[in-house]
């Protein structure tokens, strides 16, 4: 049996915007014609560190559940499932082992989930062209729950395809793909997908033959400036992070910089972590700009001497 060739147009390293490598797919000899986004880490950003963190808050509204609770509950509904079940687990799932209400959760996620900015405006450029749209999650939210949060963060109505609705995974062989796929009528040379995630959403679509664009993330580029960011202890410590690390995303994608011109500042930061509590995101905002162009002068200082 031949290997499946690869889109010749697909870009070939991460950028922080996908337009450009979709408007490079649609002009193409062969354009696609349905282009998929994934959800978590691409269509939406969490505001905090890192996934995990957001069950730091369960415990504010559900005093005596704390976030490993939630997150052992989701390792043993796993287990369950996949292995006695057959089958991908869901919030429900994991909120049979927990004395609250899954809604919690939904809420929890209303309250940190924001629009990649980026992927908010691609896709309401390929609605106006009339490119199909869709979304695709391994993800134990399923299509309606998703479909809650896509609403909150303003983006349009599209189908909506999780691992927890149809029961099957992209990083599983790029199943969840080929289901959709057949399901909406399409071969793998007319899907254009984009993704963060480099096993699940770059080589399982490229392995079945379709185009892809490899996106990075705020959390990426803040520990590529600063590997030793440390785990938050609060919710407001990593709503603090979560923040800074999208508006230093999303500055570093408009000015084209490098993550690591901000590696100092964070590190004054990390350093003063006692007083993080006590700095609106804005003042340390000013702050990490401010250290940044000190560092890049002296740096250029250092050049120009030697």
């Amino acid at each position: 049996m031949g290997s499946i060739p690869l889109r010749l147009q697909q870009p070939r390293k991460l950028v922080a915007d996908p337009r450009p490598g979709i408007a490079s797919a649609l002009a193409a000899s062969q354009p696609p014609t349905l282009v998929t986004f994934d959800v978590f880490d691409t269509l939406i950003w969490r505001r905090t560190l890192l996934p995990q963190d957001v069950f730091l808050s369960l415990s504010h509204h559900f005093p005596g559940i704390a976030s490993w609770m939630r997150r052992e509950a989701e390792r043993v509904a796993t287990f369950a499932c996949r292995r006695v079940l057959r089958r991908e687990p869901t919030l429900r799932d994991i909120y049979c082992l927990l004395p609250m209400s899954q809604a919690g959760e939904i809420a929890a996620e209303q309250r940190v989930c924001v629009a990649n900015p980026h992927c908010h405006s691609a896709i309401q450029s390929l609605s106006r062209l009339g490119v199909r749209i869709a979304a695709i999650s391994d993800m134990y939210l399923d299509a309606q729950e998703i479909r809650t949060l896509l609403d909150a963060c303003g983006y349009p109505e599209m189908p909506i395809y999780s691992s927890a609705t149809e029961s099957c995974t992209k990083g599983d062989n790029g199943a969840l793909f080929s289901a959709i796929w057949k399901r909406l009528g399409v071969r793998p040379s007319e899907v254009f997908h984009v993704g963060d995630n480099a096993h699940s959403d770059i080589a399982m679509a490229n392995r079945l033959g379709a185009g892809t664009c490899h996106v990075s993330t705020p959390r990426a580029t803040l520990f590529d400036a600063c590997p030793s960011v440390p785990r938050a202890r609060s919710a407001a410590e990593t709503l603090f992070w979560g923040e800074l690390a999208i508006r230093l995303h999303l500055h570093i994608a408009d000015h084209g910089e490098a993550a690591a011109s901000y590696g100092n500042a964070i590190r004054m930061l990390v350093q003063q972590r006692g007083t993080i509590s006590q700095l609106s995101v804005d003042e340390a905002w000013r702050e990490i700009q401010y250290c940044a162009e000190a560092v890049g002068d002296a740096e250029a200082g250092t050049r120009r001497a030697t």
